[in-house]
């Protein structure tokens, strides 16, 4: 069973639509990558705010319920989803995960296609 996590408090969804790895990972992580549930969006994002050179792969996860904005197979969901997680999780205080997941629900990217 799903435990109340702040995704699911705040319905976010930020992470997993879409997926975000950094530049490379797919190459460099080929076996575990081929039996992740991502499909290539064949795009670089690229975070407006940031200054240094930080480039994003984009995914979609064939796994996200694009209506609720959960995945539809929770408990065997990858490890690298079970690693995810956002700065909301290291606070217990609902206005505090509140501001932090409309902080990342914010962010805005440049999209280079490849």
């Amino acid at each position: 069973m799903e435990k109340e996590n702040p995704c699911l408090k705040h319905n976010c969804n930020a992470c997993c639509n879409p997926v975000k790895l950094k530049e490379g990972f797919k190459d460099h992580k080929k076996d575990e990558f081929d039996k992740l549930p991502f499909k290539d969006r064949g795009g670089i994002l690229i975070p407006k705010e940031e200054r240094g050179p930080i480039k994003l792969e984009s995914y979609d996860c064939t796994n996200l319920n694009k209506e609720t904005g959960k995945c539809n197979d929770y408990e065997n969901r990858p490890q690298i989803c079970k690693d995810t997680k956002c700065r909301a999780f290291d606070t217990k205080d609902e206005k505090e995960q509140k501001e932090i997941i409309d902080d990342i629900k914010s962010q805005e990217f440049i999209i280079c296609k490849r």
